[in-house]
């Protein structure tokens, strides 16, 4: 926003309110559909033996479920006005643990 933007008007930091508070109902309702295909992809995971074909399948889709678990908490982080706690991220592992999720994506869709 340019500083010589006028400041919102009380309609639009009512609207602005109104966003936030429908997007963290839904980042809500998101983060519990991802802990059940997290908790369902561990059950199949652990049901299914080391040299199935299937396994590594389900292994990305955990991945990407997880992944879209640490957006949501992001998202409801920021949404909530919280301060994230302070954490060293390392970036090489973020982008090795998804390399092959980003591919796959990329290349499919």
């Amino acid at each position: 926003m340019s500083s010589n933007a006028p400041p919102p008007t009380n309609s639009q930091a009512h609207q602005l309110e109104t966003i936030g508070f429908l997007a963290t109902g839904i980042a809500h309702d998101f983060s519990n559909l991802l802990t059940s295909i997290v908790g369902q992809t561990s059950l199949a995971l652990a049901s299914l033996p080391q040299d199935n074909v299937a396994r590594s399948h389900i292994e990305k889709a955990m991945q990407a479920a997880e992944f879209a678990a640490e957006l949501t908490r992001q998202l409801l982080t920021y949404a909530s006005s919280q301060d994230a706690p302070d954490e060293l991220i390392d970036l090489n592992q973020l982008v090795n643990d998804n390399v092959s999720l980003l591919n796959t994506t990329l290349l499919n869709g």
